[in-house]
């Protein structure tokens, strides 16, 4: 750990603010005003206790070391934590007219020449970080590298989860620049510990001074092993052969008699372009909530599934149904990996994709899925369709059920799905899901004009989930 005599210059007004930025309104989607300022002395220990909360469960390093559970390590943290905030120039985010901590960063000054060491009594999973990030610095050689005395590091960075959707972390970041130039402190550096503040760093500005692995720092320098750390983010596996074919069944045709046989599988690469166009005609004609904006006739509506579908595509985790003997899709359920902290692209989506995303996002975050269920990742749906033609089979069940196997087959222990309509809802309860949150829509309105979906038929919508494992 660094200590110093520095202090910040009385010139410099605390607390000070230093980024203003728009963003969601994670309970209406609107876009709202946040701040970015100092911590004030009067919210450290609320500061401190939510780093206890979530850093020491969430960040890899803690996670892989037990922190959360070590009442020593526990009490070496806050300790450290309390200890640096005097610095006064910790940051903290706050939504404008409103005093909930939304994310903090704690931030020290060092000094060149001012270093000690880590207390003995820090506890385990504490020290094993500590020196991970001294090792990690100090082969960065920042002060030749930048010929610089002084710089400002990270010590925890923390958005609280039901804002990390928002891409929060680099509008902090970025009001690292502002504080620096006011206080005269010339460079600031980092040890990011997971690809998703390292991706919020990279977009914030920061380059890479010192990259190691952590299957090197096994090996090298302090020798910590950090055991289960995720380095990449999620992809098929390569074992895993695609197309496969997931679920086999068989259906009695209700107009003929005749035994019908089917197969689920993964859609093909080249029918994405069809099942794309499938799900323009009647998808978004169908589904309640595209209904209620009129996607199907609104251009822009149209235009912005053509740019989300495919994203969720090249995860090739999609499903498609077959007849045996015939190529012709009968149905097909878009899927994608949802992930714990992963912040979503940009996007410039027009009206009526975003609200519904905007209530996809709420209605998810209030099923609590990560927790409830001890998951970080998740197979989520973006579109269950059985062409018109096909209904009276009864096939929608059958691809929901061909998750099991694809779930089990590429290492995911959950799907999740909401669910706005009562036969995929009922598809849903026959293929083993379970209620994980339920609104009417009447509710629904109530969090915002963007929530407002007038539908017919469905009294509430469904956030429906099943373990894989």
């Amino acid at each position: 750990m660094v200590s110093n005599k520095w202090k910040r210059p009385q010139s410099v007004p605390f607390p000070s603010i230093w980024r203003r930025f728009k963003a969601k309104d994670v309970e209406t989607g609107e876009l709202v005003n946040y701040r970015v300022q100092d911590l004030p002395e009067d919210r450290y220990e609320e500061a401190v206790q939510l780093l206890v909360e979530h850093f020491l469960k969430d960040e890899p390093m803690c996670k892989a070391g037990g922190a959360a559970a070590d009442p020593q390590s526990v009490a070496g943290f806050s300790n450290a934590w309390r200890l640096i905030l005097q610095d006064r120039i910790s940051l903290v985010c706050f939504k404008e007219n409103s005093d909930e901590i939304v994310g903090v960063n704690v931030l020290k000054l060092c000094c060149r020449g001012t270093e000690d060491g880590i207390p003995e009594d820090a506890g385990k999973a504490c020290t094993d970080m500590l020196r991970a990030m001294d090792y990690a610095t100090r082969s960065g050689d920042l002060y030749n590298k930048y010929n610089v005395d002084t710089f400002f590091a990270g010590f925890a960075l923390l958005i609280v989860p039901k804002y990390r959707a928002l891409r929060l972390a680099e509008q902090i970041l970025r009001a690292r620049i502002s504080l620096g130039r006011t206080i005269g402190v010339p460079l600031t550096s980092t040890v990011f510990t997971n690809k998703f503040s390292q991706a919020a760093a990279a977009r914030a500005g920061f380059e890479e001074t010192f990259v190691i692995s952590y299957e090197d720092l096994k090996v090298s320098g302090p020798k910590i092993a950090f055991p289960g750390v995720e380095t990449e983010f999620w992809k098929r596996p390569d074992n895993v052969p695609f197309p496969s074919i997931w679920h086999r069944f068989t259906v009695k045709d209700p107009k003929t008699g005749n035994v019908l046989e089917f197969r689920v599988q993964d859609l093909p690469e080249d029918r994405y372009e069809e099942a794309m166009d499938m799900m323009l005609e009647h998808f978004l004609r169908d589904e309640p909530m595209c209904r209620s904006r009129n996607c199907s006739q609104d251009p822009r509506a149209i235009a912005d599934f053509r740019k989300l579908w495919p994203k969720v595509l090249k995860e090739r985790l999609t499903l498609v149904c077959f007849r045996e003997g015939c190529d012709e899709i009968y149905g097909m359920n878009f899927l994608k990996l949802t992930q714990k902290d992963v912040e979503d692209e940009p996007s410039d989506y027009g009206e009526a994709l975003d609200d519904i995303l905007t209530a996809m996002g709420f209605i998810a975050d209030s099923g609590n899925l990560y927790d409830h269920y001890q998951v970080d990742k998740f197979i989520n749906g973006y579109g269950l369709l059985v062409p018109p033609k096909f209904r009276g089979l009864r096939l929608g069940a059958e691809i929901l059920k061909a998750r099991i196997p694809l779930g089990r087959a590429v290492g995911l222990k959950l799907t999740s799905t909401i669910f706005s309509n009562r036969s995929s809802q009922r598809a849903a309860t026959l293929a083993g899901f379970e209620d994980s949150f339920e609104i009417s829509w009447e509710e629904l309105r109530k969090k915002g004009p963007r929530m407002d979906f007038p539908v017919d038929g469905t009294p509430t919508v469904k956030l429906q989930s099943m373990r894989l494992d």
